[in-house]
């Protein structure tokens, strides 16, 4: 036994074993579980979570030695770090899947329909926050909870990122005493962060990409590094201002350039990230969402009553205003182009 013992290595001494065998797991897992959901028509990224809840403390996490061994405290840290770099990469490559020439032209249809999925959910999750916070301790700050609440209603989408970093600053300087000028900082600095990347950024990028494009070598390795470059040094920038590295990197996939004619650079780098952050990043950061779900917690009947309410109101404030909002610029669409 000796022997055996000096000829393997505990994965829960070594980081890098240990991580390798939460990876494997988590992406077994995530795979049988979105297959198996995927015939009820639910998507990928449910059964991503569905696997986080059952590897995390709600399923298997009862089962003795199971979290100590696999996803001990010492070493979950890696993995989550992992996946969020993942989300990094892909909301960088949403970023370059965006055309900004059909932004541009549909925004007068799309704006409308964003604002309303802002601004509707967020009102109806303030007004719910009055009714939740006779639940909480009487030493959370009020202020606090009502925008936190009102910023769980909205589904965090590339538009809608912003948005929800700034109120959740102005939150976090209401829960510790501060100023709420600190969230009108927090927008200053995002919009001037946008300015540099439109005005600056993007315009010297786009000269770069003309010389490699007059060179026939578009995709040289060290324009690559360039824009692998700017995806870091964006996301650092909007981390550092509070708003999330997600927005920076969205940002730097959208100003990547595009050549109405024969520039592929953005379409060169999406592809060859596309399958492997589908398929690996992914699942490893749904499903460290799902490893973090207590539902053990959920033992009083109330509990159940609360999240059953919480949920559907989310869910409907959401769904309702943004469908008629969208047939209604459909709609004016329709009758613009008739006339």
């Amino acid at each position: 036994m000796s022997i055996i013992a000096n000829l393997f290595e505990d994965p829960r001494k070594d980081p890098v074993a240990a991580f390798l065998l939460q990876v494997f797991i988590t992406l077994i897992l995530s795979k049988i579980f979105t297959k198996l959901l995927s015939f009820i028509h639910q998507p990928a990224v449910i059964g991503q979570i569905v696997a986080g809840i059952v590897l995390g403390p709600s399923v298997l996490g009862f089962v003795p030695g199971f979290s100590s061994f696999v996803f001990d405290t010492h070493t979950i840290a890696s993995f989550q770090l992992v996946s969020s770099l993942g989300l990094i990469f892909f909301m960088f490559y949403l970023g370059l899947k965006m055309n900004p020439n059909e932004i541009r032209q549909g925004w007068q249809r799309t704006l409308p329909v964003a604002l309303v999925s802002i601004i509707v959910p967020v009102s109806i999750g303030c007004v719910t926050s009055l009714w939740l916070y006779a639940m909480v301790p009487p030493n959370v700050s009020k202020a606090s909870f009502i925008l936190f609440v009102g910023v769980l209603t909205i589904s965090v989408a590339a538009i809608e990122d912003i948005v929800v970093w700034v109120i959740l600053a102005v939150a976090t300087a209401f829960s510790k005493g501060g100023p709420a000028i600190q969230g009108l900082y927090t927008l200053l600095l995002a919009c001037a962060f946008i300015l540099i990347m439109l005005v600056i950024v993007r315009p010297l990028l786009s000269l770069l990409h003309v010389y490699y494009l007059r060179r026939n070598d578009e995709c040289n390795i060290y324009f690559i590094v360039v824009c692998l470059l700017l995806l870091v040094i964006a996301s650092l920038a909007t981390e550092v201002i509070n708003i999330h590295a997600f927005f920076g990197a969205f940002i730097a996939g959208l100003v990547i350039p595009r050549h109405q004619q024969k520039g592929t650079i953005h379409e060169f780098l999406a592809v060859r990230i596309e399958l492997f952050i589908i398929e690996f990043f992914l699942p490893l950061y749904f499903t460290n969402s799902g490893l973090k779900t207590h539902l053990y917690m959920l033992s009083a009947g109330r509990a159940w009553y609360t999240l059953i309410a919480i949920v559907l109101i989310a869910s409907l404030s959401k769904i309702i205003p943004v469908t008629l909002m969208a047939k209604l610029v459909t709609r004016k669409k329709s009758h613009g182009l008739l006339l």
